[in-house]
């Protein structure tokens, strides 16, 4: 599936991508469904800093472990992990069954965008002023 505004990741990271076109396909019509997308963007976006840059994995791999290691919070500025967090709880209250606004699901996307662009230069080495302005879908 295409997406408006995470074209710039397929050709590494395709998931993501994916992951960032359903979230905009459903982010008015079915905002819950867009924030479990995210959640699972940000979990898995979290895996790849993981691996880029070779962290030690704590025992227990959930997610608000993986977010909250030490290894985590030294190599990631809080201006990341906050985002990343904020998609952690507002996409497990989605999966839930508590509703999520259409105007909560445009906020996460735009987070997960910013995080998207972050990710670009640090692990894809993309210059800053080339990468795309967010659009809304």
């Amino acid at each position: 599936m295409e997406s408006l505004n995470f074209e710039f990741l397929r050709p590494k990271y395709a998931a993501l991508a994916d992951l960032g076109a359903f979230a905009e396909a459903y982010a008015y019509s079915d905002p819950s469904s867009a924030g479990v997308k995210l959640r699972a963007f940000a979990e898995l976006l979290t895996g790849a800093i993981y691996e880029k840059f070779q962290l030690q994995r704590p025992l227990e791999n959930e997610f608000v472990k993986l977010l909250s290691a030490p290894a985590f919070k030294s190599a990631v500025p809080a201006a990341i992990q906050n985002p990343l967090h904020a998609m952690r709880k507002e996409g497990n209250q989605a999966a839930h069954g508590s509703p999520l606004s259409v105007e909560t699901s445009l906020y996460l996307l735009d987070q997960a965008f910013k995080l998207a662009q972050w990710w670009s230069v640090r692990a894809l080495a993309a210059e800053p002023a080339k990468l795309p302005a967010f659009k809304e879908p």
